[in-house]
């Protein structure tokens, strides 16, 4: 009896105690779940959650050249994301993905096992949802506070999201090595490719990359990478995702990898730095680099690779040159900063169609088509030229060629050739620098400068006669625009290279078409423009630009060359298609007495336009009514009813005005034989 008595005691003491401990135990784990749940994420977000992406840059066809972003991603949809890419990642991953809620616990047993049969760790118990739970909300330290919140968000995961979210979310934010997020993102980092084009080869090879994106990146061990592969396609064989036959071909399927060379080098660097620049103005750091946007520029892919070739071709041959003592140079010349650069415009619309900085981005990322501050030469006579003819000058007009001297300063031509009198055409196409001189006093230097700023030249100009033979530095963009005022028929247009720009979802949030500012201007009559896109043309057929006959096209054009050398340009046009080119040393050294435009700038820009202007119907430059052909005497430059030579003027210019100023030497003019033109028409 005391016996009986004294065990019930005992028992009762012992359920006593374990019930204390129960509560305690199921208290202490109620206060630590709650304590969990009380500071866990609302999953709810993720429904709705965007990751950081990536902006990606396209031509004005679609074809993609550049990207900006902190993470590479470029989200996908689930229906956009390839069936077999689902099911290789599922195999390798989290084979019961579609039947668990949240946490696969016989996965995380088989896992244990397999690390306590190894003593090691090798595979984790971690499902799909889990790592996304993890990648989202948490962090990879291995804790068991961590560990419980992560089980916890997986299950609230499931619940909010579904499935469908889940796989789609994961394989859009999965990292995959080498600077890759995504799916999409690694199919063209490890193959240039997008997610449709890969082959089950290549799709094993990427789904085998998420335990390790480091110790599986193919681009730093492909042999490692390649078992992976093996292993993702054994478990896509064992769950039927493919069978016998497909995983035995597979295996032999040889991974060949894209070069690796980043995007925004690849095609148009110089470009993507001015687009980038242009995308500073309109969005914040953030939305460039995470934002998503689509970014459709004006650009040509077709022409872009053609220029970068040319451009690359030519300088180094002209540095060989140099090296091998072909061109005269000093001691302490370096050849390698011989540089050159080229831009291409549509000038009735302003797009820019190529842009190349330099020959080389790698070697020098300064693009000289935009920062360069560059002396224009002779290249700059055409534009205070069409201010003589908007004064009632024309081509006829006749000017001194007797050598002046303007403060200690003694303008020489550079053929060393002078002529007392010629006319405002030959001074022209034959680039002469006296007669431009006088031009230029003729109209005035403070109307030049003003007039010269409305073609679209904002660089401050000095206010010098040297200004006459371009001794004034501009930009490469700023000269080629103020040039366009010629072909676009007295409009000028600001050169632009975005197009339209998308965000995230594909909204149009920018269009070319919205920039009010950059509506073209007329600043020339058309009459004045054709004029002197006219002379430009003869500056082809008879002058300095000569080299460019051989294309063959209605081409207008001029050359120009500073003091030494230092810059030499040609900057020519047809109807639809404006390029400068300039060719010098970034150091201002002198290229030699023989560098000029037609030698160094102008074969870059015939090779050139010799593709360029297959895309474009050949045609005339087109005359506006008020325009006529007028016969002149060869030796006076006076109208003429006889025998002479067609020239170009204005019909609504006052006759008077030809038969002052210039003419009033007649008897000095006509004693000249042969100062001017050759007896025939053009």
């Amino acid at each position: 009896m005391l016996k009986g008595s004294w065990f019930v005691k005992v028992f009762k003491k012992i359920i006593l105690v374990w019930l204390v401990c129960s509560v305690l135990i199921i208290g202490v784990a109620y206060w630590i779940v709650s304590s969990i749940m009380a500071g866990l994420p609302n999953v709810a977000q993720l429904d709705k959650y965007i990751p950081p992406l990536t902006s990606e840059v396209y031509t004005i066809d679609r074809q993609r050249i550049g990207e900006f972003f902190t993470e590479r991603r470029y989200y996908r949809k689930y229906e956009e994301i390839p069936r077999k890419v689902i099911e290789a990642f599922i195999a390798s991953e989290d084979q019961s993905f579609f039947s668990h809620h949240g946490v696969d616990y016989w996965g995380i047993l088989r896992a244990l096992i397999v690390d306590i049969c190894n003593m090691r760790l090798r595979q984790g118990g971690s499902t799909i949802t889990q790592q996304l739970a993890r990648s989202y909300f948490l962090n990879n330290k291995k804790t068991i506070r961590r560990k419980l919140k992560e089980i916890i968000l997986s299950y609230q995961i499931e619940k909010n999201i579904g499935k469908r979210k889940i796989i789609e979310l994961y394989l859009n934010m999965v990292f995959l090595g080498n600077g890759s997020y995504g799916v999409a993102a690694a199919a063209y980092t490890y193959f240039g490719k997008s997610l449709k084009e890969l082959n089950l080869a290549e799709i094993a090879l990427i789904a085998g990359l998420p335990q390790a994106p480091s110790k599986y990146n193919p681009v730093k061990n492909l042999s490692a990478a390649i078992r992976r592969q093996y292993y993702v396609l054994r478990r896509m064989r064992k769950l039927g995702y493919i069978d016998a036959d497909e995983h035995d071909y597979l295996t032999g399927v040889p991974i060949i990898l894209a070069k690796k060379k980043t995007l925004n080098f690849k095609y148009a660097p110089f470009f993507m730095d001015y687009v980038r620049q242009k995308l500073n103005k309109l969005f914040d750091e953030k939305v460039i680099k995470q934002g998503g946007l689509k970014v459709i520029t004006t650009l040509d892919l077709e022409l872009q690779l053609k220029a970068n070739e040319v451009v690359s071709n030519k300088i180094n041959k002209l540095r060989e040159k140099y090296i091998k003592g072909r061109y005269a140079r000093r001691d302490d010349f370096d050849v390698m900063k011989i540089e050159g650069a080229l831009l291409s415009i549509e000038p009735k619309t302003g797009y820019i169609k190529v842009m190349v900085g330099g020959s080389n981005y790698n070697e020098s990322q300064f693009n000289r088509v935009v920062q360069a501050l560059r002396q224009p030469g002779s290249a700059f006579k055409p534009l205070y030229y069409a201010l003589a003819v908007k004064k009632g000058y024309h081509p006829a007009s006749i000017f001194s060629g007797e050598p002046v001297e303007i403060d200690d300063w003694m303008p020489k031509n550079f053929s060393s050739s002078n002529f007392d009198y010629t006319t405002l055409y030959y001074s022209l196409i034959k680039s002469l620098n006296i007669p431009s001189v006088k031009i230029l006093e003729a109209v005035g230097i403070r109307s030049a400068m003003r007039f010269i700023k409305t073609l679209g030249i904002d660089t401050p100009l000095k206010r010098e006669m040297g200004l006459s033979l371009g001794s004034s530095a501009v930009t490469m963009m700023e000269l080629t625009k103020a040039f366009s005022v010629f072909p676009n028929q007295g409009y000028v247009r600001e050169p632009l290279g975005i197009y339209e720009i998308y965000d995230k979802n594909n909204k149009l949030i920018y269009s070319i078409e919205d920039q009010r500012d950059e509506i073209p201007k007329l600043v020339l009559d058309n009459r004045i423009a054709y004029i002197m896109t006219i002379m430009l043309e003869h500056v082809i057929r008879r002058g300095t630009g000569y080299r460019a006959r051989s294309l063959g096209r209605h081409l207008a054009g001029k050359t120009g060359t500073t003091n030494e050398g230092r810059d030499t340009w040609f900057i020519g046009f047809s109807q639809d298609l404006l390029t400068s080119v300039w060719v010098g040393h970034d150091n201002f050294a002198s290229l030699g007495p023989r560098a000029v435009g037609s030698k160094f700038a102008l074969p870059i820009w015939k090779d050139y336009m010799e593709m360029a202007l297959l895309k474009y119907k050949p045609q005339p430059f087109v005359m506006p009514a008020g325009v006529v052909y007028h016969m002149i005497d060869p030796q006076t430059g006076i109208f003429s009813g006889g025998d002479g030579v067609n020239l170009p003027f204005l019909r609504h210019i006052d006759i008077d005005v030809y038969n002052s100023a210039y003419f009033r030497e007649k008897s000095k003019i006509t004693a000249k034989k042969n100062y001017m033109y050759e007896r025939r028409s053009f």
